[in-house]
């Protein structure tokens, strides 16, 4: 049975520790340690500790199975928060966590790091017959999946069956995008009293399209922006982007 006390003690643990992306090593070293406990067979920190100019690695940890002919599995997080993450005080009101007010919460993704948790205590406080289980705690997710991009595949391997706790919704819902920045310019051209004589002006408007995380840019050239009713523009925040125009 869920240890909700436990449960509610981890949460709160972790969404102390400031943790932005690129700044994981205060929480990789506290799941570290976590782990350990937990009776871990292995657990590696991957990229020698810092991908992308971060101060810490992907976080990997590898528990042996106990029971023959049962799949191997994968349970994953990430370890990294979106800015204001620091001194965040969570406060638990009608058996929810919200934060004081002047911080974000931190649920993204410490409520899945804090469920991967709860069920390896779980594992191994009721003898659960299971395979070998990877545990992976990722960094820099936030600012572009930098750390799932850059894993050591030789970590991961044997694996049958993965799951990614970072979202809600029913086990097995699949996501291919998130709320992320973007960015639109356009020109308009001076308005012009012999143009507005001569007919009516045409319609304007921006329209956006949201690409995939894996999105990168096209060696296309943009849409002309010869004319002073036309201009085109990309911005790549992090893991998406947007391509706008007007016409």
């Amino acid at each position: 049975m869920v240890n909700e006390e436990r449960m509610r003690k981890t949460f709160t643990d972790l969404v102390k520790i400031y943790a932005p992306s690129k700044g994981e090593r205060e929480v990789c070293d506290y799941l570290k340690k976590e782990l350990k406990k937990l009776g871990a067979s292995r657990i590696v920190e991957d990229n020698g500790g810092s991908i992308n100019g971060g101060n810490a690695g992907n976080l990997i940890a590898t528990f042996n199975g106990n029971a023959e002919g049962l799949p191997s599995i994968a349970l994953t997080g990430h370890m990294d928060c979106v800015e204001c993450c620091r001194n965040i005080e969570p406060v638990l009101e009608d058996g929810i966590f919200r934060s004081k007010g002047n911080t974000i919460l931190g649920g993204d993704d410490k409520a899945g790091v804090t469920a991967i948790l709860e069920g390896l205590h779980l594992m191994k406080e009721n003898y659960i017959p299971h395979g070998k289980i990877t545990v992976i705690f990722t960094v820099q997710e936030e600012i572009g999946l930098f750390g799932s991009r850059n894993i050591e595949k030789e970590y991961i391997q044997g694996i049958d069956f993965g799951y990614t706790l970072d979202a809600d919704g029913p086990a097995g819902s699949g996501f291919n995008g998130g709320p992320s920045p973007a960015c639109a310019r356009k020109r308009v051209p001076a308005p012009s009293p012999w143009r507005a004589l001569a007919s009516p002006p045409a319609p304007t408007g921006v329209s956006m399209k949201k690409l995939p995380a894996t999105w990168a840019p096209s060696k296309a050239a943009p849409p002309s922006t010869s004319s002073p009713t036309a201009a085109w523009s990309t911005e790549k925040p992090g893991a998406a982007a947007a391509k706008s125009w007007r016409k």
